[in-house]
């Protein structure tokens, strides 16, 4: 056996015994009668396991030909043809770890199919990498600015969690609910969906929080400030691969103080994480593009994949993609055709990182379309909008469309977050729009088509769901926003500079201060401006009323019940964030008018706390007088007027 023989048929016996064994590993874990599915696994690794032993012993021919296929796809991927072997492996052991884990709440085999699935990403990594590597740009002093950027992006994330948005939202409560499910041991399967409908690995991941800080609002909320953090660091490196190292800095610094962006990493749900996966992906794809580095579609694959594991803007990550790469197939053919290779790579990788939870959806096509089906346009939606405008379907979409394109300038957010502003302020607005027209009188073949699909995206997202524009759902273009604003001051002040050579200086001091303002009056805008508003303006909200409760339940002993008295407005379970925050307190709805015969149960409790919300007040006196010796007090709501009465009974 010559030495150019023996990598290949090492990683072929790897490979083929690495199967085998975790095929068996599997098998024995499952029922009998559904061994059948990885019954064929364990063929699979012996026949690659056999291969090359067969040419070792007897110089068998057809072992010699499966290797010579194995060169010829490895000079195509311009890999070495031992990778193409681990490459090959890779999705059979993706498909492995969905065995293990199944379909259900609770995996078959916890460890096998955790570790299955990170063997096969690591072969998938191993096996589209050129080796050696070679880190360029990027060592030493490189990393402090990038380092310090993601610090502070981090505390101006983190600070004050607890109080500012001032409400743990129903919806985060119901995360927060879903992630003690891997606590408690409800669920341990990341390979499904749970809360919501949406990927479960997100909820593993805040479980990890919450056990660390406890069940608390900050636990919860402390992933997104870390994805909000990292996506301004992505930003950074992103910008330095797009433009240069002056409009990647403003995009990063800008990025960091957003008021939009600071309040979506303030809250325990899952939007955030996209803007990272977008940044990362879209900056990796420039890279590779421009230096055909092939390292860098491997690092867009593995974060395309990763992607599908959180909010479902990202599953449309695909199409700017697919359409960008389809017009560089027209517009640069040459280099298309030479990073081909490094394409199937990028999707490769991809594939084998979603493999078990798109199996799931496979099975369960439901929970794939549940998020889009609770939000879309089309529908009753569309209907209600076709019979009350009397327009075409067409022009009704067109419209809708250019108002969620509007969304970046022009037409305040709705939803989710109310500034009474668009995505962006006057000031960034305007560098928003000199970026992207300069870019276009600029780069207009390639890098500008790039960031316009990465806009349009969500032009159409926002455009064909209800409440357009719904700031939940931008959350992804906010990083294309920074970078254009960047890259448009960027761009102006060396367009003055060279019109103007001897004020270089005041220039560069002009901008440094257009710089300081924007991220000065963005921290001010969202600390001190829309968080105060939302003290008034929320102040008589279910949202309020269930945090204020929550906060007097916290500490209190779990032999408490609470009666509820809050219909029509809420019930004592309708906003999650209560069972969240004091999960040890039971608590059941009472109705009007009241008589204690009604609530039968309460008569062998010894302590209750009964709350009145404005307009059940008159139920007060009944429950004084059928329970008397308590305590009543109020909650005054922002205005100083009732968020509600409680009356604390205890038994003598």
């Amino acid at each position: 056996m010559s030495d150019t023989q023996a990598p290949l048929r090492t990683s072929l016996l790897l490979t083929g015994s690495l199967i085998v064994a975790l095929s068996q590993w599997i098998l024995q874990s499952l029922p009998l009668d559904q061994r059948s599915k990885v019954i064929w696994l364990s063929a699979f690794g012996i026949l690659l396991f056999l291969m090359p032993l067969i040419e070792i012993i007897r110089n068998n021919e057809n072992a010699a030909r499966l290797e010579t296929v194995i060169r010829r796809i490895a000079a195509w991927l311009r890999l070495a043809d031992w990778q193409v072997a681990v490459l090959f492996a890779s999705p059979f052991l993706s498909y492995m770890a969905f065995v293990a884990a199944g379909d259900g709440s609770l995996m078959r085999n916890p460890a096998a199919a955790i570790l299955a699935w990170i063997l096969a990403i690591g072969a998938a990594i191993l096996g589209s990498l050129s080796w050696p590597i070679q880190i360029s740009g990027w060592r030493g002093r490189a990393i402090y600015l990038p380092l310090a950027l993601t610090v502070a992006a981090f505390f101006v994330r983190a600070f004050a969690s607890d109080r500012i948005p001032i409400i743990l939202t129903g919806d985060e409560g119901s995360s927060g609910l879903a992630a003690l499910g891997f606590i408690h041991g409800g669920i341990n399967n990341p390979f499904i969906t749970s809360g919501f409908s949406f990927p479960a690995l997100y909820y593993f991941i805040e479980s990890l929080s919450i056990r660390l800080f406890g069940e608390t609002t900050q636990a919860l909320r402390l992933p997104s400030a870390l994805a909000g953090a990292l996506t301004v660091t992505a930003t950074y490196v992103a910008g330095r691969i797009l433009f240069n190292r002056r409009s990647a800095l403003i995009a990063a610094i800008f990025l960091a103080a957003y008021s939009y962006h600071i309040n979506f990493s303030r809250i325990g749900l899952n939007n955030i994480w996209d803007g990272l996966w977008y940044t990362v992906v879209i900056g990796a794809l420039w890279y590779g593009w421009e230096q055909e580095a092939p390292r860098a579609f491997t690092i867009a694959g593995l974060c395309l994949g990763i992607a599908q594991y959180f909010y479902p803007s990202g599953r449309i990550l695909i199409v700017p993609i697919v359409l960008w790469f389809l017009l560089m197939a027209w517009v640069n053919r040459e280099r298309f055709k030479r990073i081909l290779p490094y394409l199937a790579l990028m999707f490769l990788v991809a594939v084998v990182v979603v493999l078990p939870l798109g199996i799931f959806y496979i099975l369960h096509p439901n929970e794939f379309f549940a998020p889009f089906n609770r939000v879309t346009l089309f529908g009753p939606i569309l209907n209600s909008m076709i019979k009350s405008s009397d327009q075409p379907v067409w022009f009704i979409l067109l419209l809708q469309v250019v108002k969620g394109l509007g969304a970046f300038t022009y037409i305040p957010l709705n939803a989710w977050y109310l500034p009474g502003t668009p995505l962006l302020l006057p000031l960034p607005a305007s560098l928003f729009l000199l970026g992207l027209v300069i870019l276009l009188i600029r780069n207009s073949k390639e890098r500008f088509p790039l960031l316009a699909l990465w806009i349009m995206t969500f032009g159409l997202i926002g455009g064909l769901s209800e409440s357009t524009p719904a700031a939940q759902r931008y959350l992804a273009a906010a990083p294309v926003c920074a970078l254009l604003v960047g890259y448009g001051l960027d761009e102006t002040t060396g367009l003055l500079e060279r019109l103007w050579p001897n004020l270089k200086r005041p220039l560069n001091a002009i901008a440094i201060a257009i710089v300081i303002w924007m991220t000065v009056y963005e921290l001010y805008f969202y600390f001190l401006v829309y968080t105060p508003k939302t003290v008034m303006d929320w102040s008589h909200t279910p949202g309020v009323i269930a945090q204020r409760l929550a906060d007097d339940l916290i500490g209190k002993p779990s032999d408490l019940e609470v009666v509820f008295f809050g219909q029509p407005l809420m019930g004592y379970d309708s906003i999650p964030s209560i069972q969240y925050l004091a999960p040890d307190i039971q608590g059941i709805d009472a109705t009007m008018p009241w008589v204690p015969q009604s609530l039968p149960a309460l008569q062998a409790r010894d302590r209750l706390l009964f709350v009145f919300l404005p307009g059940n007040e008159s139920a007060i006196g009944p429950v004084q007088a059928s329970y008397p010796g308590g305590q009543l007090d109020q909650r005054a709501a922002s205005d100083g007027t009732p968020l509600y009465w409680y009356y604390e009974y205890r038994a003598p």
